[in-house]
Formats: C-alpha cells, structure tokens, sequence
C-alpha cells in the first residue's frame, strides 16, 4: 500500500475579526473532502492546511472559506514578485522611520523649556516662530 500524496498550502484569509472567526474558518476547511489538517492563524490572518491534491483543490479551499462567510487569496505563483514586494514594505518601513525619528527630534528642540539657560539655539527659534512660544491667555489667567 502507498500512502496518498499531500500538498501543503498557505492561504491569506481576509476578513477575520476573532476567535470565533478563527474557529469557523478552521471548521470549515476540515470539512471540506481532501483535507487532512487545517489550521488558522489569526494574527497573521492565514490558513494553513494539507489536503490531498486528488480530491481537493486549491480553489476548492478558497470557496469553503468562501462560503463560510469571508474571503481567502491564494498564493501567487511567482515568488520573485513577492521578494520586491516585501523589499518595498521594508523601504517603505525605513522611510517612516527616518520620517518619525526627525519629527521627533524637532519635536524635542522646539519642547525644550525656557529659561534663563537658553541656548542659542531656543533664541533663533524664539526669533523666527515666536507664535510657538506665546501662551493662550487662557492658561495664563490661572496660572500667572
């Protein structure tokens, strides 16, 4: 007796709220005719599952999550696309980086308090944005 030949396959669910989301899509592909194991992240909002490719199809996978009420994509064939693509979140990732570091350094310079040890620095700020550095009335009239 051989045993029976088994594919694995990771689909990317959509849709996916909750535990019980979670739960629901798991039943559903282990229902489905074919499938040995199927197991649903939902964090990573993906279903992994081994079938046997004589009875099940990929597209038989996505329409029984399909049918349990939610969406599911698979894979695309070409893995060069889907290295640029992730090379380009991560680009995209350093540039909101850098982005966020240098607000928040300008954010630190212009939050520096004033006092009688300004530097140089808080003077030429005071002198070109002086609006930055005037308190509403409002907060003066019950603390000044």
């Amino acid at each position: 007796m051989g045993t029976a030949a088994r594919e694995s396959l990771t689909l990317s669910v959509l849709g996916m709220t909750c535990a019980s989301c979670q739960h629901h899509v798991e039943e559903a592909l282990r229902s489905t005719a074919g499938v040995e194991s199927a197991h649903v992240d939902l964090i990573a909002h993906r279903a992994s599952i081994v079938f046997d490719p004589a009875i099940a199809t990929p597209a038989a996978l996505v329409q029984a999550i399909r049918n349990a009420g939610y969406d599911a994509v698979l894979p695309r064939a070409d893995a060069s696309s889907a290295e640029a693509s992730s090379n380009v979140l991560t680009d995209g990732a350093e540039w909101k980086a850098l982005a966020t570091l240098a607000a928040g350094a300008a954010a630190m310079l212009l939050a520096m308090p004033l006092g009688t040890e300004m530097g140089a620095l808080d003077h030429d700020l005071m002198r070109l944005m002086p609006w930055l550095y005037v308190l509403p009335t409002s907060f003066c009239a019950g603390f000044c």
